[in-house]
């Protein structure tokens, strides 16, 4: 949603007026926010794929039954170790991709402001 968003807003700042103002040489306002929108955009949809990586991780949101069947299946350690890898891996897609939409979110200000 907040990708279209951006692509929406790339088109509001092509028509501005300031959009045409020269700052130095050939580079203009309209240019450097539709850089930085765009690539707002481009991290939005990446910090989306991180999250969704994350939740094919999570195991803290395992139903008992389902918890208890892979238990029973794995065995407790091998559960464990596995539970313990899995965790750190959605910790680090989580993390991932909130780096990535914080970036975004600064991107998309600092394109909307220039």
């Amino acid at each position: 949603m907040l990708a279209g968003f951006c692509f929406t807003l790339i088109v509001f700042v092509l028509g501005w007026n300031v959009a045409n103002t020269s700052i130095c040489g050939y580079v203009t306002y309209g240019q450097i926010s539709v850089l930085l929108v765009g690539v707002a955009s481009v991290l939005l949809i990446a910090s989306m794929e991180f999250f969704l990586a994350a939740k094919g991780f999570d195991t803290w949101s395992l139903s008992d039954r389902w918890h208890d069947y892979l238990v029973e299946t794995l065995g407790k350690t091998e559960w464990d170790k596995k539970q313990t890898t899995d965790q750190k891996q959605c910790r680090n897609y989580e993390r991932l991709g909130r780096h990535l939409y914080n970036l975004a979110m600064f991107l998309i200000f600092a394109g909307f402001f220039s």
